[in-house]
């Protein structure tokens, strides 16, 4: 049966086993407990960390006590207690419950991995890790513990013996800022927004880093590699959404829009003007984009999301006659599904739009 429980992995394993190894019946199988206990997962923390920080007296409170100790030694046995080890191997959901965890209960031994995630390229992530990191400066801060140390020779010292979670993520925020920033910052401020001062540090880089493969990729597109500099485009946009003069990516983006057109791939089209009118606003644009939505949500029998693409298009432009005529003329009566070469139709004339567009931001010309 505990084996079984070990495959299947419920939520409630870590606990129903915590119990099992101290209950009187089962308490002869504790070896195949800790065994199942050090192989069950990260999710082993949800349950185990805060039971390791518990304080008990042995002689008041024996049991008690005796689980604390175990679920220190689950933690230090097991490789999905190494909280570095945890946050990497963990699902997202998981990953986000674990940086809470760590978070409030000051977990020392977390501090350096969910550092590295608060400079993760997954910016939901790195979002949420700034999140969690920032409350670990938050309440009061346990002092250091001082004490005596022998040197060789027997000469005495007094220093510093142990530092709280708060103190050592101060120190671990510190130095990091240290090396990337190379001491430029500002030290006369408080631990959070020294992490503060980290996050936009780590930021400026990244945003540096963007603006280089950008003008790497608009010299591929000048000298003709156009898929190339469109792959590297899509990154530049993934991590850097708000790039400056993105609206230069614009010429690009559209010579694969019309050979896709030639080669009657509509949907994949579709999805470059999507991306197309993400870089310059231009109504015109926008409307034919939503037009183009609602021919495909039609041609899939989904009548009333087409006709709410249909509205959107005369939003952005009420003289649009194509949305305009298709608004008026759907009905709650099936109607025989939207062609091809309708949608290919409508593809070729937002395309004209997107040359006369494509032109004039392209005799811009590149401003870095």
């Amino acid at each position: 049966m505990i084996e079984s429980l070990g495959r299947t992995k419920p939520p409630f394993l870590a606990r129903l086993l915590h119990d099992a190894a101290f209950m009187g019946p089962t308490i002869v199988f504790r070896g195949e407990t800790t065994k199942i206990l050090q192989k069950a997962g990260p999710f082993i923390n949800l349950h185990f960390v805060p039971w390791s920080q518990k304080i008990y007296n042995q002689e008041r409170s024996p049991l008690p006590f005796y689980k604390v100790r175990y679920a220190i030694y689950i933690l230090n046995s097991s490789v999905a207690g190494n909280p570095r080890i945890a946050l990497q191997s963990a699902p997202l959901e998981l990953k986000l419950q674990l940086m809470d965890l760590y978070a409030s209960h000051h977990e020392a031994t977390a501090i350096e991995p969910m550092l590295q995630l608060c400079n993760t390229q997954d910016a939901g992530i790195r979002k949420a890790a700034r999140g969690f990191m920032l409350r670990y400066f938050e309440g009061s801060a346990k002092k250091a513990r001082v004490g005596t140390i022998k040197l060789p020779g027997g000469v005495e010292k007094t220093a510093v013996l142990y530092l709280g979670a708060r103190q050592q993520a101060y120190h671990a925020v510190k130095r990091t800022l240290e090396e990337v920033t190379h001491g430029d910052y500002d030290r006369t401020t408080s631990a959070k927004k020294l992490a503060l001062q980290l996050f936009k540090a780590w930021d400026r880089l990244r945003d540096t880093r963007w603006d280089i493969l950008f003008t790497e990729a608009y010299g591929r597109y000048r000298e003709g590699a156009v898929e190339e500099a469109v792959a590297m485009y899509r990154k530049v946009l993934a991590n850097n959404p708000n790039a400056r003069q993105k609206e230069l990516m614009f010429p690009a983006f559209m010579t694969l829009a019309k050979r896709d057109l030639a080669a009657k791939k509509m949907l994949d089209a579709m999805r470059l003007i999507r991306i197309l009118s993400q870089l310059a606003t231009i109504p015109a644009l926008e409307a034919d984009l939503y037009y183009l939505l609602g021919l495909k949500e039609e041609a899939e029998g989904d009548r009333a999301q087409a006709d709410h693409w249909y509205k959107a298009a005369l939003r952005k432009n009420p003289d649009h006659p194509w949305a305009l005529a298709a608004h008026r003329t759907l009905s709650p009566v099936p109607v025989k599904p939207v062609e091809e070469w309708q949608i290919g139709a409508a593809v070729a004339v937002s395309l004209l739009g997107l040359l006369l567009a494509g032109c004039y931001l392209g005799f811009r010309g590149y401003r870095p």
